[in-house]
């Protein structure tokens, strides 16, 4: 039985033990109380993300989108199915706890048959120690295209061999010209690993890889008048 149908079972009875205490009122997930009619009553509820990538300790927002819109009772049982993974801080704030994939689960108060999922993708804080574990690196002066649009504050970009992270870029500036600059770490020059870049946007929740890759061999790609263009179409 899945983690839903365990769920709707639960509120189910919830649902029971609430119509004994009281028929004339329902308890939301708020604390506040309401007098049940049709206009309260949601044709459907979805979420506004269905997919989203969090990184350790970052907080990520997941609203419930309701038809029709003009419906009086908003509240929503919020749950995960791996607290270790992700859990809500609060209403509809989740927090991403440990490294891993889990089911976030939003219910409808006034109708539990309501409801909707999102999944949520934990990735481990990137930190980088591959500077204390290498002896040599190269530099990579980047112009950053995500999506036609230039690097944001909003992102991280990380340079990897495999999934161990090489090097994270920082924002630097030239008579006026942004760039990001990424010094990634290898074992020693002409090893010819494969460098990877990927992006993760605190703004969308998103991990995606860029097009682009290189080979490690200890050289400077680009420079700050000729920059290398790493781009995510």
């Amino acid at each position: 039985m899945g983690i839903y149908d365990k769920t709707r079972r639960r509120l189910i009875k919830l649902s029971f033990i609430i119509c004994h205490l009281s028929l004339s009122v329902v308890l939301t997930a708020c604390g506040d109380f309401f007098e049940p009619n049709e206009a309260t009553l949601p044709t459907a509820m979805t979420l506004s993300r269905h997919d989203v990538t969090v990184m350790e300790g970052d907080t990520c927002v997941i609203r419930p989108l309701f038809t029709p819109d003009s419906i009086s009772n908003r509240a929503v049982f919020w749950m995960t199915a791996d607290q270790q993974v992700a859990r809500f801080l609060n209403a509809d704030t989740l927090v991403a706890v440990g490294q891993g994939s889990t089911q976030a689960i939003a219910i409808s108060v006034s109708d539990y048959r309501k409801a909707d999922t999102c999944r949520v993708s934990v990735i481990s804080r990137w930190r980088l120690t591959a500077n204390f574990d290498y002896p040599e690196d190269m530099v990579v002066y980047a112009d950053i295209r995500v999506h036609g649009q230039p690097v944001s504050d909003d992102m991280m970009i990380g340079a990897f061999c495999g999934d161990e992270l090489r090097g994270v870029g920082q924002t630097m500036e030239r008579r006026g010209v942004r760039y990001t600059l990424i010094r990634v770490w290898g074992p020693y020059a002409m090893s010819n690993e494969t460098i990877i870049f990927r992006c993760y946007d605190r703004r969308r929740y998103t991990l995606e890889e860029f097009n682009e890759a290189l080979s490690f061999d200890g050289e400077s790609h680009g420079s700050p008048s000729n920059l290398f263009r790493l781009t995510i179409e």
